[in-house]
């Protein structure tokens, strides 16, 4: 499929500003504006011009707004490797310069995963790759790295890689690229004091395999890499962590189907999500009624959709430490998951006499760090901290943020909200280093992820004030 005029031309405006002080890749991005085709993209990417340049800068750091304009470009270069894919297992190597912070993870992420956040390029050629390393010299910040990657195209759930010489504007080059999002184990690392080099073994491995979450599978899961809209962004910025770029393009969206008379239902429950997110609870249950009223006007009266949304707001109450509606929400939507789905579903889970149930049958149906084992171990730790049992609520928020940490990005405020109920659990049982530990890690995050006025931070801050002040 060749990209819609408005895709290509949005993209091509930005480029012309990027480049608006240099005629030779002014000139580059009129030859792409006029002669692009979806099965150019590999050559277009190979070539060293704006494209490649920008297109990586975006991956690097992240840029959502970017990668949006991108999102064409991106989905051609999937198609055009899927269409010229291996058959058969391959090696291959790359040579690249790394810090030592990074080899320091590495060496501690031995038999882990990692997801590219980019496309990777590699050769066939063990020589050919090392070349690279006569124009590069290690110093006391960076290392030479060697990567041997083994990778197996039969593998179910992968991401596309192939040898794209024939299509590349350097076509002498064996070169083998990977598809945005591939996950590799990390099986080895050595280091070769012969010739100072870092070998580091990876093999490729099946989506299936893990719980990674990347901004590169968020973009393929969530945005498909095609016409994405203003919700499915939003969703994606929600998931990231990026809450008030994810309220813009919720409210964007919202004023779209207004405009349109089409329902909002769904985008009240995602506004309500991510104001939620942003410890705006008030707003968060005005939005979460308001999808609440049309689900109940428009569905069935037992839709487990309603039952998601009296899931959600029990969560706001909770965080509002009202544990008496929270308790009464997790209960309405537990009788609507039950009359839906019966008993024996994953999704029956909202209250302490079936949450062992719930979580024996996802441990039958989902993957060991599965984000919905998470979940179930969040509720029973939530239902256990309500009713006073800490050691049981410790438990479980602890196997809970184990699996956050493996389904989530590090810096994500999910992540710091379960140790702050870990705190607040050493705090009740009077070990106050314990509660003062886990709240600055609460904190840490925090001050990274949301700005110095949000009421999360603001809330950590008493609290690491309350627990010193008992420690005195």
């Amino acid at each position: 499929m060749e990209p819609s005029l408005n895709e290509k031309q949005a993209l091509i405006t930005l480029c012309k500003q990027q480049y608006k002080n240099n005629p030779t890749e002014l000139k580059i991005i009129e030859e792409f504006n006029k002669n692009y085709s979806s099965a150019q993209s590999i050559w277009w990417y190979t070539r060293q011009s704006f494209i490649y340049r920008l297109l990586n800068k975006t991956l690097r750091v992240n840029n959502i707004d970017l990668l949006y304009l991108f999102r064409f470009f991106i989905r051609d270069l999937e198609k055009e490797l899927e269409k010229n894919k291996f058959s058969l297992p391959i090696h291959v190597y790359r040579a690249q310069l790394m810090s030592i912070e990074e080899i320091e993870i590495f060496k501690k992420s031995i038999g882990n995963f990692i997801s590219m956040n980019s496309f990777l390029s590699t050769s066939l050629n063990q020589e050919q790759a090392r070349l690279y390393f006569n124009f590069v010299e290690s110093s006391d910040n960076t290392q030479k790295v060697l990567f041997e990657i083994d990778a197996d195209p039969r593998l179910n759930n992968i991401k596309p890689f192939a040898n794209i010489t024939q299509h590349s504007y350097f076509p002498n080059e064996e070169e083998i690229l990977f598809m945005i999002g591939s996950i590799f184990k990390i099986n080895e690392i050595k280091h070769d004091d012969n010739n100072d080099i870092w070998n580091i073994r990876l093999v490729l491995c099946s989506n299936n395999d893990h719980q990674l979450q990347s901004l590169s599978q968020y973009m393929q899961d969530e945005l498909g890499y095609g016409e994405t809209s203003l919700y499915e962004l939003g969703r994606v910025l929600c998931d990231m962590g990026k809450f008030n770029d994810s309220e813009i393009y919720f409210r964007l969206y919202l004023k779209q189907l207004m405009d349109e008379n089409e329902n909002p239902s769904s985008c009240y429950f995602a506004l309500g999500k991510v104001t939620y997110m942003k410890g705006d609870y008030e707003s968060s249950l005005m939005w979460y009624n308001k999808s609440l009223k049309i689900f109940i006007q428009t569905l069935e009266e037992y839709d487990p959709n309603i039952g998601q949304i009296h899931n959600a707001i029990a969560a706001v109450y909770y965080a509002q430490t009202d544990y008496h509606r929270a308790l009464e929400s997790y209960a309405k939507a537990l009788v609507l998951f039950e009359q839906a789905y019966g008993k024996d579903h994953v999704t029956v889970a909202m209250s302490l006499e079936f949450q062992q149930n719930a979580l024996f049958i996802r441990q039958k149906h989902l993957p060991i760090d599965h984000p919905d084992l998470g979940t179930s171990y969040n509720n029973i730790g939530i239902i256990y901290e309500c009713t006073g049992q800490y050691d049981l609520a410790l438990k479980y928020l602890n196997l809970s943020l184990e699996i956050s940490k493996k389904s989530l990005p590090p810096q994500h405020p999910e992540i710091a909200k379960t140790y702050e109920n870990i705190s607040l659990i050493y705090e009740n049982n009077g070990d106050l280093q314990q509660a003062l530990s886990y709240t600055e890690k609460a904190a840490a995050i925090y001050h990274h992820s949301l700005p110095p006025t949000h009421s999360c931070v603001i809330t950590v801050q008493k609290n690491i004030e309350r627990i010193l002040l008992k420690l005195q």
